[in-house]
């Protein structure tokens, strides 16, 4: 498994012609912050 941060991700999508719709720290919606251990991103097709 390949690990990379959010802004990485977040890249990758765009460049797949994605964007960013959410993003949480875990299944259940929590908010991302800082503290945040993990990161559930929700992208869209324009």
């Amino acid at each position: 498994m390949d690990c990379r941060w959010p802004e990485q991700i977040d890249t990758l999508a765009a460049e797949a012609g994605l964007r960013i719709e959410a993003r949480y720290a875990d299944p259940g919606r929590e908010p991302f912050g800082p503290s945040s251990k993990s990161h559930m991103s929700v992208y869209r097709k324009p």
